[in-house]
């Protein structure tokens, strides 16, 4: 057995079906990412395959390098036609099961999945022949499919396989429909001119095919009185090859292996994120395959919110925004009024780490990611009256201490945003400054989001981006969040505004000895 996901590491489908989905799926909006992908794919059974961070980087790039050659089209169409046909062999397996009580129907329909299995295999091997895969997984599994192939007893049961079906491609019969009657036979007859008359037409003018040589398409659940009137003139006068077929097919009833559906699985999971990525490209949403490596420079072009995205209209306009950072620096820290994109611009970073680190393209125009097999997310809790207040900081230290304990010996990414909010400022700005220290401590990349401009300062471990308005006076949020010093005003301007402390409002009260309401 072969892996598509993991060099050495064979995890099964079902470890992964009983793992829980990471607690950061739902502060990043990979939830609705990942059903948007499935949908689009024709709802197959690949969200486990969602759930487990590559361990290592070998085992991104390994997974990278599949998903590099299924940007290209020939090695892509033949991969789809592989997945389509062992699909079609489960289907014809599936027909088999439900058939009843007709035999002779029933082990047609698993003569021909055998035959649609190995044909699909063997075609991929063939077509690999000519076009070549680059990537070491698609190598592995095409050398995989070729040793299946050529085992003694597959040769021999493809080979008895085909055998058998070809004697029942030389079946046929004729009705002949006169006035008063219908005459059934089995013989050829050399007057015959259908299927010289059926070519011509389909040939030469296939628009313009009559109707009477349409086909009709019966039920596969059970057989008209025709059809069983046919089956069983042809099994009385071909006993011994129903003998053979129902002989050998008994001992053949397991067509599609187990380790062959894991392959067809793991390959619908690079298919239907690739699928996804050229409806988002087709959309105008950039998607970039990104460089992952183990120095510490980072750089994000044009990234987004891809959970944002998906919601979009056509008449609705994306922010992109860049984020930079130097291989010596630690930390970004985002800051910026409320409502300005700062959440938003954490989920399409935390999207990108994600993405990446599985080996697929990330929301971004260019990329370049130091390498991370963790990543943690600590999105605070809004602040209501007191005692929420007391749960909302008490809940978010608990999933601090939670992540600080798995941070071990781990090359981690955290993105914390937010917290601390029920606490009175100081104490949450005290708070904030302590728990950004012992992350820095930790030598992880820390996305640090904040509206408290003196969490940021001149530091060679971290960086400011911040989050800008427009500079008319209004202080309207752009959403364009930008690596520069902080401008405190700004956010001042836009606290004093909310809350009606500006001078016009204090000179309006002084004078008036009014108590306006603030709120």
């Amino acid at each position: 057995m072969i892996s598509l996901f993991h060099p050495t590491i064979l995890t099964s489908y079902e470890d992964l079906k009983s793992k829980q989905k990471p607690s950061f799926f739902k502060d990043l909006g990979l939830d609705a990412i990942i059903s948007k992908i499935i949908e689009q794919y024709g709802n197959a059974d690949i969200e486990p395959y969602f759930v487990e961070l590559s361990d290592s980087l070998e085992t991104t790039k390994f997974r990278n390098e599949i998903m590099v050659e299924l940007q290209n089209p020939t090695i892509r169409k033949i991969v789809t036609e592989f997945v389509e046909g062992v699909h079609k062999a489960e289907q014809y397996k599936a027909n088999y099961e439900a058939m009843a009580p007709h035999a002779p129907q029933k082990w047609k329909w698993l003569l021909d999945s055998i035959i649609v299995y190995y044909t699909a295999m063997e075609t991929l091997c063939i077509k690999f022949n000519e076009t070549t895969p680059k990537a070491i997984g698609l190598y592995y599994m095409h050398r995989f499919f070729y040793d299946i192939l050529n085992v003694d007893d597959i040769k021999k049961l493809r080979m008895k396989a085909f055998e058998l079906n070809d004697e029942f491609e030389k079946m046929s019969f004729r009705i002949t429909l006169n006035k008063d009657r219908a005459t059934f036979s089995m013989e050829k007859d050399e007057n015959d001119f259908t299927y010289r008359l059926r070519n011509a037409y389909h040939h030469g003018h296939a628009d313009k095919r009559p109707q009477y040589f349409e086909e009709a398409v019966f039920p596969t659940d059970e057989l008209s009185d025709l059809e069983q009137f046919v089956s069983d003139l042809f099994r009385e006068k071909n006993r011994l090859l129903y003998r053979d077929m129902e002989t050998f097919l008994a001992l053949n009833r397991k067509v599609v292996s187990d380790d062959v559906l894991e392959i067809v699985r793991q390959l619908e999971f690079y298919l239907a994120y690739t699928g996804f990525v050229t409806d988002m490209k087709k959309k105008g949403f950039p998607f970039s395959m990104p460089k992952i490596s183990k120095d510490k420079e980072l750089y994000l072009g044009d990234c987004y919110d891809v959970s944002l995205a998906i919601t979009f209209s056509e008449d609705d306009e994306m922010v992109y925004n860049d984020i930079v950072k130097s291989n010596y620096e630690k930390a970004m820290i985002v800051i910026g009024p409320e409502k300005s994109g700062k959440t938003t611009l954490g989920k399409a970073f935390g999207q990108c780490y994600y993405f990446g680190n599985m080996g697929l393209p990330v929301p971004a125009r260019i990329a370049k990611l130091p390498y991370v097999n963790r990543i943690f997310t600590v999105f605070g809790v809004e602040a209501g009256d007191k005692d929420h207040q007391e749960r909302a900081i008490r809940s978010e230290l608990m999933l601090l201490k939670k992540s600080f304990a798995e941070m071990n010996d781990t090359r981690f990414v955290i993105i914390a945003n937010e917290l601390f909010m029920g606490a009175p400022t100081v104490d949450a700005l005290n708070m904030n400054r302590s728990l950004l220290l012992e992350l820095l401590r930790r030598h992880g990349i820390v996305f640090y989001i904040t509206d408290t401009p003196e969490m940021s300062g001149n530091s060679d471990q971290y960086v400011t981006l911040q989050a800008t308005v427009v500079g008319d006076g209004s202080n309207r949020r752009t959403y364009r969040i930008i690596r520069k010093d902080p401008e405190e005003l700004s956010y001042s301007d836009s606290i004093v505004d909310k809350y009606k402390l500006n001078f016009d409002h204090i000179d309006f009260r002084i004078k008036n000895n009014s108590g306006i309401d603030l709120y």
